[in-house]
């Protein structure tokens, strides 16, 4: 038997003289009694609800049997003077146990198991196992740095209540410390490693601890939060592609900028309330929501712009500006719509507005209709030229409003596409690599 071999492993004879194992009360204590908790000790014969795991308080709830093994002199008798009974079941009142608790738990330390129930086998050798049941919940830090793919180390550590080393030796059966056999996985945490090791003695008091490499399964949060958000994204900057005369710009920016606050409080929720690690994906979000709000600060002053009567020209440097735009955005072919302004020396009244194949002498305020079919008798009228002085280039409001929308749509999706993009290479090769760095061996 495992226990016989166990005996003789740490110097102890059955037989031996100096071990006067008796009836029961006959037997004189030891100075020393051994506890080995097995490897079934925290884990093994788990029931199928297991582990939950709550991020916000950073808490781990485990529901396990443990199984502990210790030799006590005391309930050891001779089988043939007791009608060769070879063991006995006891309720754990009944007798002498050890003070193990969850040194690391968050609740109230109990004793382990329940008072009503026989779950202490005791055979004649003094050998004792007990086995209770338990639901332990646990502190445990969480590292959220690359939500959804983030990996975690918990353990739940056992030590003795008030019983010194010297009065009480906690050891790990070393060949099975876990047993997952009877595991049932989880919907959210997936269980990579285990591990169990023996503690230095601290406070003078023995501790051991077992600890569960947790890696959580992405899809769930994937195709809830992640994608969505990234089709959010998406949608931002069409604010700036949507025609100024639908009216509907300011809108269509403040919804979005809504839908990105309320998926913000839906990861926060999600995440332990500290400050000690920050969310890759909180950070991405953040970033959207900015970006959406500058979107709507920018609304308001492009549609004053699309709306600036056409009796107040844009100055040069301005002009200059959104030539340089229209050139950058290979919207050469639309320069046509340009005229440039030059000032009568006749009248200072009028200006002499070159159109294309046509001068026309009218008020400086007057708004003069322009025909696109006609063609240019000025071979400088063309944008492509740079304007000769005194001739200014004039470019309505609408038009440098329809400029600066399609520069700042292309600006924003190339943002949006970029951030994305470097969101999911942090969050998987960091995932990776914290998976890796947590191992346990």
């Amino acid at each position: 038997m495992r226990h016989k071999n166990y005996y003789r492993s740490i110097g102890i004879d059955r037989h031996s003289p100096s071990m006067p194992f008796g009836p029961l009360g006959t037997q004189q204590p030891t100075s020393l009694i051994l506890l080995v908790i097995e490897i079934s000790v925290m884990i093994i014969e788990m029931s199928p609800k297991l582990l939950q795991m709550n991020e916000q308080d950073q808490t781990m709830k485990t529901i396990a049997r443990l199984k502990i093994e210790w030799l006590d002199d005391y309930l050891g008798w001779d089988e043939p003077d007791y009608g060769n009974i070879t063991s006995v079941m006891y309720k754990q009142s009944a007798i002498w146990l050890p003070d193990i608790v969850v040194g690391n738990t968050v609740t109230t330390q109990t004793q382990l198991g329940y008072q009503d129930l026989q779950v202490v086998h005791i055979d004649s050798y003094g050998w004792i196992v007990w086995q209770p049941t338990g639901v332990f919940l646990t502190s445990c830090d969480i590292d959220v740095t690359y939500y959804p793919f983030d990996t975690q180390v918990c353990s739940i550590v056992f030590t003795s209540a008030l019983s010194t080393s010297s009065e009480l030796a906690i050891s790990i059966y070393n060949e099975t410390p876990i047993d997952m056999k009877t595991f049932s996985p989880d919907g959210i945490w997936d269980v990579l490693n285990w591990s169990a090791s023996n503690h230095d003695e601290e406070d003078g008091k023995a501790k051991i601890s077992y600890s569960l490499q947790l890696k959580r399964r992405p899809e769930f949060y994937i195709l809830n939060i992640i994608l969505p958000v990234f089709f959010l994204a998406m949608t931002s900057p069409l604010v700036f592609a949507l025609p100024a005369q639908s009216g509907e710009k300011m809108s269509l920016s403040i919804t979005v900028l809504l839908a990105f606050a309320v998926y913000l409080t839906l990861v926060t929720d999600s995440m332990p309330k500290t400050s000690v690690q920050v969310s890759m994906l909180m950070v991405y979000v953040v970033q959207l929501m900015a970006l959406t709000a500058f979107s709507v600060i920018l609304s308001v002053p492009l549609m004053r712009l699309h709306h600036r009567p056409s009796n107040k020209p844009l100055g040069r440097r301005a002009s200059n500006a959104i030539i340089f735009f229209r050139k950058l955005m290979c919207l050469a072919d639309d320069e046509r719509r340009l005229v440039n302004v030059k000032p009568s020396a006749d009248n200072d009244n009028t200006v002499s507005i070159i159109g294309e194949n046509k001068k026309q002498q009218v008020k400086a305020n007057a708004v003069v209709p322009y025909d696109n079919d006609e063609k240019a008798d000025d071979p400088c009228s063309d944008c492509a030229c740079p304007p000769r002085s005194p001739e200014v280039s004039h470019i309505s409001g609408e038009l440098a409003a329809e400029t600066l929308n399609t520069f700042l749509f292309y600006l924003f999706f190339l943002y949006s596409i970029v951030i994305t993009i470097a969101l999911g290479i942090i969050l998987i090769t960091g995932g990776a690599r914290q998976e890796e760095s947590t191992r346990l061996s």
